[in-house]
């Protein structure tokens, strides 16, 4: 997301030949995309279990190889162990790498290829404990 400046716009001959032409043809914002049907799900909600989450998204714009996803779980799970581990179950070719700063777990895409816009997306994630 951000502003994207530098935009010309010129209209040619089929030869080539400049007819008409405007060097500065403005800026515009480029917004994120909002992602549709995204659930997180458990395999045990009991208190204090180490349950599998199940997340599940459909990409707006897509998912470019060497993109993130963050998943903010909120208070009370314990993330504190350090380590998680994700599984590509759908909508994703290639490999992730798992990291946690606080409440968020990032799942950073290291191989593959890009993900097309409106693509479901479904990745497992064990570690996690439940509050």
């Amino acid at each position: 997301s951000g502003t994207a400046s530098g935009f010309a716009l010129e209209v040619t001959t089929a030869g080539d030949t400049c007819i008409e032409q405007d060097q500065t043809a403005g800026d515009t914002l480029i917004t994120p995309g909002n992602l549709t049907v995204a659930s997180l799900s458990l395999s045990d909600a009991r208190v204090g279990a180490h349950a599998v989450s199940t997340v599940r998204f459909t990409a707006t714009n897509g998912i470019p190889v060497n993109g993130k996803m963050l998943i903010v779980y909120p208070s009370g799970f314990d993330l504190s162990g350090g380590s998680a581990s994700a599984t590509i179950v759908s909508g994703l070719v290639g490999a992730v790498s798992e990291s946690i700063s606080g409440q968020t777990l990032t799942l950073t895409r290291t191989s593959g290829t890009a993900v097309a816009a409106g693509t479901t997306v479904e990745v497992t994630v064990t570690g996690p404990v439940n509050p």
